[in-house]
C-alpha cells in the first residue's frame, strides 16, 4: 500500500533521511516556518535507504555530483535549493 511521507528537513548544508526503496518525490515546500518534503512509499517496503539531502543557496558553490534537483524554497530572506542523492526510486 501506498502512503505519502512528510519530512522536515533542516536549514543545513548537508543531511541524511531514510526513505523506502521505490520512493517518488512530490514536493518541497514551507509549511509554518518548517521547511518540509513529501514522498510517495510504500508502506510495506523493509529496506530503508539513507539519501543525502545537499543544501544550497542562491549563489552558492555546487559541487560535482551533488544529485538531483528537488525544488527551491524561499525563507524569510533566503532562497534555497535542494538535492538528493542516493538509493532507488520508482
Amino acid at each position: 500500500m501506498k502512503t505519502i511521507w512528510k519530512i522536515q528537513l533542516n536549514l543545513v548544508e548537508r543531511q541524511s533521511i531514510g526513505l523506502p526503496e521505490g520512493w517518488k518525490f512530490l514536493s518541497i515546500q514551507l509549511q509554518d516556518t518548517s521547511i518540509c518534503a513529501w514522498f510517495l512509499v510504500d508502506e510495506y517496503t523493509d529496506h530503508i535507504a539513507l539519501h543525502t539531502i545537499s543544501m544550497v543557496g542562491t549563489g552558492g558553490q555546487v559541487s560535482p555530483g551533488i544529485g538531483e534537483y528537488l525544488g527551491t524554497v524561499q525563507k524569510d530572506k533566503y532562497v534555497w535549493h535542494f538535492f538528493i542523492v542516493g538509493g532507488s526510486r520508482e
